[in-house]
């Protein structure tokens, strides 16, 4: 072999081991990926259910701080209650005469319509968030009262000190309902105590008794009785500390399937039903309670809640039909969202007195004001119907199989079946400039 070809040869040697070394090298590479994508993968698998125990650990934990605060609450007030029978003993002569109630699907106007009602202040009396929470009884309202009195004496720095953490702590949830402790609130709120506050879902979602509490109708002869006497009494405490001649005003959406109870507790009832076409309010109901279910470890878009959210809402909805046949006409009007929106002064008036209650000149100005300012709001939130896992066309067949229509309303399929909607169901966003 001459020198040129044993440089050759060797030379091709050469690049063929360093062709092997290469190969083995991006081989190499190759292994380390796949060892690090299958890393990654197995990493991702045991973090998502790490994070929800860690989501479920925190509502646990939730759960459980938020019940020992409520159970010497419950104690309290059931105490309270108690010495009411002996310091008060006028109580059990107090009438709830000719009471208003508010119901229907959730995020249908209920609070609007509330909050119009209300402005006849003269006539009517709602039972504001302290007296709910901290004062159900009616030994507790004096003292309460009696410390805020005190507390204007001295410049009112626990009133500063309670306006400033509604303001640093209640902006996320008034985007969906803006509340204070002196906003007239859903009144089941005072049923808490007694357990009668379906409220309770957001902490047990999977609890069939909860759920129940949504129709009281159906629930046995002894849990109904003793609800409904914790409900009157509430009404009766209420109205000894604020004025026998006035008249009740109760928004409770939640109180759609009691209805026949209630007219059984108090016969010369008047009821206003509201509702909204599914494919915006079962979405906007669910919309508003999904920071509810995650503080205690909950995710809204469970297919078990929102399953029971939509059964419950289609339930109501056909209750609302059925009320139009066993309530007396003169004691109940369904009302459309849609018609509601439009705040007619003289249509709410209108249909308080067919109701029979007398509405003040100052009542009337006041009402006529505040259904312009309502008149004044657009909403600008939107959600999806998607992320419920919702489908337009089956929601509006499950709820329009059989529709009745109120004898001074029109119902009709109010929106497209678009999978994005306006969340424009805020009503006291609504009402922000007359609520102040």
């Amino acid at each position: 072999m001459t020198d040129h070809s044993l440089i050759d040869h060797n030379a091709r040697i050469a690049q063929s081991a360093s062709g092997t070394d290469r190969s083995s090298s991006a081989l190499a590479d190759s292994d380390r990926e796949v060892t690090d994508d299958t890393n990654n993968t197995v990493s991702a698998v045991n973090q998502a259910p790490s994070n929800e125990s860690r989501q479920r650990f925190r509502g646990r934990v939730m759960a459980a701080a938020v019940m020992s605060l409520l159970l010497p609450l419950v104690v309290i007030h059931r105490l309270a209650f108690a010495f009411d029978r002996i310091l008060f003993p006028r109580l059990a002569g107090v009438h709830v005469q000719s009471p208003l109630f508010i119901v229907g699907l959730p995020r249908s106007g209920t609070t609007l319509c509330h909050r119009l009602m209300a402005q006849a202040s003269d006539r009517f009396t709602s039972m504001p968030l302290w007296e709910l929470l901290l004062a159900p009884a009616l030994c507790e309202k004096y003292l309460i009262a009696g410390l805020a009195w005190m507390d204007r004496l001295i410049g009112s720095p626990a009133k500063k000190l309670i306006r400033f953490a509604e303001r640093k702590f209640g902006g996320t949830q008034s985007a969906i309902h803006a509340t204070s402790l002196e906003s007239p609130e859903e009144d089941y709120l005072g049923l808490l105590p007694f357990g009668g506050c379906f409220l309770a879902v957001l902490i047990w979602p999977f609890h069939p008794g909860v759920w129940r509490l949504a129709n009281i109708d159906h629930a046995s002869h002894s849990q109904r009785q003793r609800l409904l006497a914790a409900y009157k009494g509430l009404l009766q405490r209420h109205l000894a500390f604020r004025g026998h001649d006035l008249t009740v005003l109760s928004k409770n959406p939640s109180f759609t399937g009691w209805v026949h109870s209630l007219q059984e507790t108090f016969p010369d009832m008047r009821l206003i039903g509201l509702r909204r076409d599914p494919v915006e309010s079962v979405p906007s109901q669910l919309s508003s309670l999904r920071d509810g279910f995650a503080l205690f470890g909950h995710d809204v878009t469970d297919p078990r809640i929102v399953t029971g959210f939509v059964k419950l809402l289609r339930d109501d909805w056909h209750l609302l039909d059925q009320y139009l046949d066993t309530v007396h006409p003169d004691q109940y009007q369904l009302i459309p969202y849609r018609e509601l929106i439009q705040a007619d002064s003289e249509a709410l008036l209108s249909l308080l007195q067919s109701f029979g209650y007398d509405i003040s000149d100052n009542d009337v100005e006041r009402i006529e004001a505040a259904c312009a300012a309502a008149r004044q709001y657009r909403s600008q939130h939107h959600y999806q119907l998607s992320e419920f896992g919702l489908n337009a066309t089956e929601l509006q067949q499950q709820f329009f199989a059989t529709n009745r229509l109120s004898p001074r309303s029109s119902m009709a399929s109010e929106t497209s079946p678009e999978t994005t909607i306006p969340h424009d169901e805020n009503d006291d966003d609504r009402l922000s400039l007359i609520s102040s």
